[in-house]
This record gives structure tokens, sequence and C-alpha cells, in this order.
């Protein structure tokens, strides 16, 4: 089992990246189907985040700033009813660019991102853990559409996931949520899950 590296006095970082072998028998096995297929983690390789990244800044795509948008309007409302000591996890972290608006917020005590693409978390999570001197940064490198294995006992957690009300309907999100609900209880049994 790895172990985390400590890479700055406020960040370690997980490299729990599946190896390639299980990759190339998950992609043979989906493009072998009646119906083939390719899960787009395999698209976050460095350069697919730096093109997925440029997609989000283009004025056709609006779910980024939308969300962004939803988060600066009610940061401080949900600061107020989470409380202090707070650790925001964050799958599908990316470039981290959404957090840092709870991050001047909410002031957490940690910051967990979780990242298939190792060069973009680790990018991230450098430059984040520079500007916020104060949180601590785990940052794992992970495939988190399956079960992870942490090398290290989690505490019992109170876990708040937010989702817009516009969002209720949407099939991609309803699969995410449920997908983002389903291992956080394999991780963790005794895990108390509000989703609001």
């Amino acid at each position: 089992m790895p172990q985390p590296q400590q890479l700055l006095p406020n960040l370690t970082f997980l490299d729990l990246r599946p190896p390639v072998a299980d990759a190339a028998r998950e992609v043979a096995a989906s493009l072998s189907a009646a119906r083939p297929t390719l899960d787009p983690k395999y698209f976050y390789d460095e350069r697919g985040s730096s093109l997925f990244d440029a997609i989000t800044r283009t004025p056709e795509y609006y779910p980024t700033r939308t969300e962004a948008a939803l988060l600066r309007e009610h940061a401080a409302g949900m600061a107020a009813q989470l409380g202090d000591d707070l650790v925001i996890a964050e799958p599908g972290a990316g470039g981290c660019e959404k957090v840092r608006i709870l991050l001047d917020q909410w002031r957490p005590y940690g910051y967990m991102p979780l990242e298939i693409s190792r060069e973009c978390l680790l990018d991230a999570s450098r430059a984040l853990a520079g500007e916020y001197p104060s949180v601590r940064f785990d940052a794992v490198c992970a495939d988190y559409s399956q079960a992870l294995d942490f090398p290290a006992d989690l505490p019992g957690l109170e876990m708040h996931l937010y989702w817009h009300r516009d969002q209720s309907a949407d099939p991609a999100h309803s699969w995410l949520r449920q997908r983002v609900l389903g291992l956080l209880k394999e991780q963790q049994e005794q895990l108390t899950v509000n989703s609001e």
C-alpha cells in the first residue's frame, strides 16, 4: 500500500492511481463489449486535462461558470450551516479552480482533492498549498469511480453534498450524486451521509 508523500509543510500526496495493466484490461473489455464504450477518465492525462480546462473557458460551456456563480452566491450560507473544522473533499477536482471560492469563504481545516490526472493534481495542489498556508492539503491521485483503499482508518464523518435543485432532474448529476454516495458508503460503513 502506498504511503502519502510530504511535498510541502501543508501538502501530502497519495498516489492510488491504478496500474497501467488494470487500465489496459478495462479498456480492452469495454471496447470489446457488444456496445463499445470508453470511460472518459482515460482522457484525463496532462494533455486531456489541459484541453478540458480550455473547453470550460469557452462561452458555449456554461456549467463551470454557473457552478462558480452558485458557489459565490451560497458559500457564506453553507459555511454558516456547516460550522468550523471542515475538510473539503472534491472528487474530480481537476485544476481546483472552483474550490478557491470555498477556501476564501470557509477557511477550512483541510482540502482533499481527488483526481485521476496526476500532473494536473500535483500542479494545482502545489499552487493552492502555497496560496493557503493555513490549510492542510491531502491530494489523492485515484480513480474515484472505484472503491478507494486508503492507507489509514478514517474517523466517523458527517458528509454534506450540495447540489443545486435545478440539477436534480439532470441524469448526469443524478448518476454522479448516486455514485458519490455509493462510494462514500463503501469507504466507511459508519459514515453519516446528508445529501442536501
